[in-house]
Formats: structure tokens, sequence, C-alpha cells
């Protein structure tokens, strides 16, 4: 996996084939290259940072078979019960391919916290039920840790 910095932004980023962007519907043609943007203070991604890419690489369906039905849980315990009241507007979604068909993933942003030697993963894009802020979902190599707005920072 290569490294990159832009100037221009300065940031440290690294752009990487996921296949398993290709199964978010949301956007009218499925990708699997993105952009992973690391979250430094004008220094190069940490050992904790780099694990967290590295792991991600080697264990990318596991990560995103996890996140997906994290989201899926804490959409039908948190957004319906929130948006009660507007319950039929919104989608029904219960399966990974419900999900799928909502969702598209647009940017990928490695923290700079951690814990155990791994940085939190920030999995960010548009979603229907919420066009203006879209969601976050945020992991640790597999493990599912919170969900919410775009502008949700771990």
């Amino acid at each position: 996996m290569k490294i990159d910095y832009s100037e221009k932004e300065d940031i440290y980023y690294s752009d990487l084939k996921l296949n398993s962007l290709k199964s978010f519907e949301k956007i009218s043609e499925p990708k699997s290259l993105i952009r992973i943007d690391f979250h430094t203070l004008f220094e190069k991604p940490t050992i904790e940072q780099e694990n967290a890419i590295n792991y991600l690489v080697e264990n990318e369906k596991d990560i995103f078979d996890k996140m997906v039905l994290g989201i899926i849980d804490r959409y039908n315990n948190e957004v319906l019960s929130k948006f009660k009241n507007y319950v039929e507007f919104l989608p029904v979604i219960k399966t990974p391919i419900d999900l799928k068909r909502e969702v598209s993933i647009d940017n990928i942003i490695v923290s700079d916290k951690h814990i155990n030697g791994t940085s939190y993963v920030m999995y960010k894009g548009d979603c229907s039920w919420d066009d203006e802020h879209g969601f976050c979902a945020v992991m640790n190599k597999n493990q599912f840790i919170e969900f919410g707005s775009w502008d949700l920072h771990y």
C-alpha cells in the first residue's frame, strides 16, 4: 500500500481498491477505488494508522460485513426510534441487500485516535434517510464502534 502526500490539501492519503464497495448501490455507478485520508497534524501517518489500513486490506470482506450488520442494527434501533412519527417515509432496512441499496460509501478516514495499536476508521457516505447529513460508521479492525451522521468524528 502506497501512502502519498498532497501539498495542495496538506493531507496524507492512499488510493485503495476495495471490492466490497461495488455492492453499495445508492450511487449510479458503484466503484471499487476509493481515497483513504489520514487524520494527522502535519505529520506522516502513525504506525497505528498504517496498522488500520493494512488490517482493512487484509480483512476487507469481514470488516464490511460486520459494519453493514452494525448499521442495520443501529438504524432499526436508533434512527427509526428518533423519527418514529415519520417511519412511513423511511426505507425498510432488514438485510444487507436492503442497506446497500440505500447508501454509498464516498470517503474513508483513518483517525489519529487508536486503541490496542490500531486506529479507528470512519466510513462516510450518503444515505436515503438523511440526504443532508449522510452517515458515518466507525470501526476498529472488524469491531463496529459507532454510527451517526457524516460529521461524526472519532
